[in-house]
């Protein structure tokens, strides 16, 4: 009897560490953003993501600055300074997304082809 209680209890250990791990995976994640114009507008963010022997780093192209959040929020600081960076560089005009440097000159423009992703762009970056 004893052996058969100490199995279930192994059992019930392995059963709740993987619904724990799952939990945390599921709230580590970013949100789901539309691929095409997310693809695009990486080629002007200024910061992605570099994997290094002991995990994630986020880096800017600027600076050379280099982050290190823990593992389980990399991808989550991630989206929070592409917002930041977003609300200041980036404005819609009609169906354009105009991306701007430092200077407020445009450096690119990128169609907004559904309003899926105006939609998006409105929420994510918090611009109009």
């Amino acid at each position: 009897m004893d052996k058969k209680w100490s199995n279930l209890l192994l059992v019930a250990f392995l059963i709740a560490f993987a619904v724990m791990s799952i939990t945390l995976m599921d709230r580590s994640k970013s949100e789901d953003k539309p691929a095409r114009i997310y693809k695009e507008i990486t080629l002007y963010t200024p910061y992605f993501i570099e994997k290094r022997m002991l995990g994630l780093s986020i880096v800017s192209k600027i600076t050379g600055k280099i982050e290190k959040p823990p593992a389980s929020k990399v991808y989550i600081r991630l989206d929070e300074l592409e917002k930041m960076w977003g609300k200041e560089f980036l404005k819609i005009d009609g169906d354009l997304l105009i991306v701007s440097d430092v200077n407020k000159s445009k450096i690119a423009e990128i169609k907004i082809m559904t309003p899926a992703e105006r939609v998006w762009l409105n929420k994510y970056f918090d611009i109009k």
